[in-house]
């Protein structure tokens, strides 16, 4: 059994769910060829916009620490609909992906969600292939995509 535990992170996480972000962004924004001042700099507004984003459109915003054998290695925000669950964002640490980690929290969202009557919904980066194919490989559908990102569903055995 795969030791994964989700925690509702703190006021005192705020570090560390930075360093979620940046990781998830570095190898993309260090190809710009700024100085690593300017990297951190511009991350750390994305960060700041992208929180305020989610928030607007999720007021009730689940911000979740994701644990691995009792280290901190993700963050899950989740928003919990009348409708539907959104997976707003699930990012791993890169040295701990690949280990089931993301399989693990996503199919426990589903089975949560299937007894509820809910569709689960979460949006991926056009370019993230490894990411779509887990999603298509736990039964998630393409409903929607844009030249940023393709919106996908699950609702198996919802209705």
């Amino acid at each position: 059994m795969i030791e994964v535990e989700i925690i509702r992170a703190g006021e005192d996480e705020s570090d560390f769910l930075f360093e979620v972000y940046e990781s998830s962004r570095m190898s993309e924004v260090r190809k710009w060829g700024w100085e690593q001042n300017q990297i951190t700099q511009f991350l750390k507004m994305q960060y700041q916009l992208q929180q305020q984003s989610y928030l607007l459109y999720y007021p009730n915003l689940e911000t979740n620490i994701i644990y691995f054998q009792n280290k901190k290695v993700g963050r899950l925000l989740l928003a919990n609909l009348i409708d539907k669950q959104v997976i707003v964002d699930i990012t791993i640490l890169s040295n701990y992906q690949n280990r089931g980690i993301g399989t693990y929290i996503i199919s426990n969202i589903q089975n949560g969600a299937k007894i509820q009557k809910k569709v689960v919904q979460l949006s991926v980066f056009y370019t993230n292939k490894s990411a779509l194919k887990l999603y298509e490989q736990l039964g998630f559908e393409k409903v929607n995509e844009n030249e940023m990102y393709i919106q996908m569903e699950w609702s198996k055995g919802i209705v």
